[in-house]
């Protein structure tokens, strides 16, 4: 039988849940850091004290090792998302062909912004870390990168793509990169997100309903994703 390792970075809030509660009840509570595809099936045996994960026809099952990560909002967090800046850019650039230092794509506008507005997230986030989950904490980097207008063109592509590689070191990946492809952002963009994320932009300048907005993402950005089971 195949053995599917997970391993799942949690806040310390959810740290807290995830120790006061029956672990096999978690399939079943929907919980924020326990997203499946539609098409799969978890289900935890008291027998063996294992989740197992299964195909809707169930044709064939595979037991889970789930391990939960706490997230720690410090320094070393913060120089993980200066690697992950770093190797979006450069996942950025080889998707669009660009070869030129002056190209404008994906260029900040002040060298180091960016990185400090996402700094001053997490010196924000320590102090706020039992009163948060994780997908909190996604969709504030989310927002931040997208409302910022960091670069001088390729706002809301740059905002995707690093969310898409933070959500893969946390655990999850974004329903359209299967396979870990990011091809998405260059080809399906503009006809399935582009729209999404221009009305995302569009209610973020509506400072009196942020709280409805940030929620609407966070929903959005949940519905989108999976666990990395592979």
């Amino acid at each position: 039988m195949k053995t599917i390792y997970l391993e799942i970075v949690l806040t310390l809030k959810t740290w807290k849940e995830v120790k006061n509660i029956d672990r096999k009840s978690l399939p079943a509570m929907n919980l924020d850091f326990f997203p499946f595809s539609n098409k799969k099936r978890v289900f935890f045996d008291e027998n063996t004290q294992s989740f197992y994960v299964t195909k809707k026809d169930k044709s064939n099952f595979w037991k889970i090792n789930v391990k939960f990560e706490l997230i720690k909002f410090n320094e070393n967090l913060i120089s993980f998302l200066e690697s992950i800046y770093s190797q979006s850019i450069k996942k950025l650039k080889l998707l669009f062909n660009i070869k030129n230092d002056d190209d404008i794509r994906f260029k900040e506008k002040e060298p180091g912004s960016l990185m400090g507005s996402l700094t001053s997230i997490v010196n924000h986030y320590c102090y706020i870390d039992e009163e948060i989950d994780i997908f909190d904490f996604i969709t504030d980097i989310f927002i931040r990168l997208l409302n910022g207008h960091f670069f001088y063109d390729g706002n809301k592509r740059g905002a995707l793509m690093f969310a898409v590689q933070l959500l893969k070191f946390l655990g999850y990946y974004f329903y359209w990169n299967d396979n870990n492809n990011t091809m998405f952002i260059s080809d399906i963009y503009s006809k399935y997100l582009e729209k999404e994320l221009k009305t995302f932009v569009k209610k973020l300048e509506n400072k009196a309903n942020m709280g409805n907005t940030k929620k609407s993402i966070k929903e959005w950005i949940y519905k989108n994703i999976m666990i990395n089971l592979w």
